[in-house]
């Protein structure tokens, strides 16, 4: 999951960080755990249609392809927990934009 507003221009991305090669790589380096804050359009089409790019570290990049076409295929699944992913999308928010605020890790799109 990702969390996007045009208001502050970054793609948010904690999910990323259960990648089996991120969680390997945040026993030696706790920066692999956290969310990645990515630049990104505040328009939205602009933002649909970008694919931003992030290096990690000098071998390790991340890239994004948005696809909200595929956004009604989820809508049986949040018929009966939308609320509940909604929350959690808040609080995942909430909490990603503390720690931006905190530790300032934003990785500029394209390295």
């Amino acid at each position: 999951m990702i969390v996007w507003t045009s208001s502050f221009g970054q793609l948010v991305d904690a999910t990323l960080v259960q990648d089996p090669l991120l969680l390997t790589a945040a026993h030696a380096d706790p920066v692999y755990s956290t969310p990645v804050f990515v630049e990104a359009p505040a328009d939205r089409e602009e933002f649909l249609a970008a694919q931003p790019v992030v290096w990690l570290d000098q071998q390790l990049y991340a890239s994004w392809l948005l696809l909200p076409d595929w956004t009604p295929l989820m809508d049986p699944v949040l018929a009966e927990c939308g609320w509940i992913i909604e929350l959690d999308a808040l609080g995942l928010a909430v909490d990603a934009l503390r720690l931006s605020n905190v530790q300032c890790w934003v990785w500029p799109a394209g390295g």
